[in-house]
């Protein structure tokens, strides 16, 4: 199925806040997040290595990211703010595990024929209780999450983690991890563990404000047009902006997930 296009109204006036709908965020959403797994994909492909972590599936799930994103918003009935905040999160979370060290004593890393899957074969997955002991003490610095990417193996169990994080930041009303979880494919169990997975990692750093909002949105609109032009394809970026300067002095730094 092809992917679906921004409406006619954003594509002439562009990235509005309070004007975005939740279908042009949908479109804008899949969008980037394809071109980047595809690109990491690319790199696994090469190496035939893979970063393991809890959000890893065994296999590549067959529902594509486009209609998971979908069957998760619709779902839970998100809103614009719940996906702008969810790639927020992406970002804060690239930044977060960058600044990780590498630990000597523990081999993250597993062989991966791409597509097949992923042969579990770390002792430190092999039992639960031995990975929530080592988690409880490293918190946010956990080493095992050390070079993380997006990539097709862990992408869906992100996507579904940060929107139901970001849904709960957001709304007045949100539903029970076993409702996201049942739509999202897994146990509450898993959901529930990949949630303070995600708070830790993210050091609890959830409020995402409307001025930053808006500049994520204005920068995955750019993205999306870049990536529709008849062009060499290009890595998809996003501007991670700091917003606690003035207005004159503020500083970007690009960040790739």
């Amino acid at each position: 199925m092809a992917q679906k296009s921004i409406s006619s109204l954003m594509t002439k006036h562009g990235f509005f806040l309070e004007e975005a709908t939740v279908e042009d965020m949908l479109v804008l959403l899949e969008s980037l997040v394809t071109n980047i797994v595809s690109r990491n994909d690319a790199q696994i492909i090469k190496s035939r290595k893979i970063i393991l972590t809890p959000f890893n599936s065994k296999t590549i799930p067959e529902i594509s990211i486009g209609k998971y994103l979908r069957r998760l918003a619709l779902g839970v009935d998100v809103g614009v703010d719940v996906l702008i905040n969810v790639i927020a999160y992406f970002i804060r979370l690239k930044v977060s595990t960058l600044s990780i060290e590498a630990n000597s004593h523990i081999d993250n890393f597993c062989t991966v024929d791409y597509p097949n899957g992923i042969d579990y074969t770390s002792q430190i997955y092999n039992c639960s209780s031995t990975y929530t002991e080592f988690h409880s003490v490293l918190s946010s610095r956990n080493p095992l999450y050390h070079g993380l990417f997006l990539n097709s193996y862990n992408i869906h169990r992100i996507l579904l983690t940060a929107m139901t994080a970001a849904q709960k930041l957001s709304s007045d009303f949100f539903y029970k991890n076993s409702s996201y979880a049942k739509i999202g494919g897994i146990s509450t169990e898993e959901l529930n563990f990949l949630e303070m997975e995600l708070l830790f990692l993210l050091q609890f750093n959830l409020f995402v404000g409307q001025e930053e909002q808006q500049r994520i949105g204005e920068e995955i609109l750019r993205q999306y047009i870049v990536c529709q032009l008849e062009k060499p394809a290009k890595i998809p970026k996003l501007l991670q902006v700091d917003f606690s300067q003035s207005k004159n002095t503020r500083k970007t730094e690009i960040s790739t997930f």
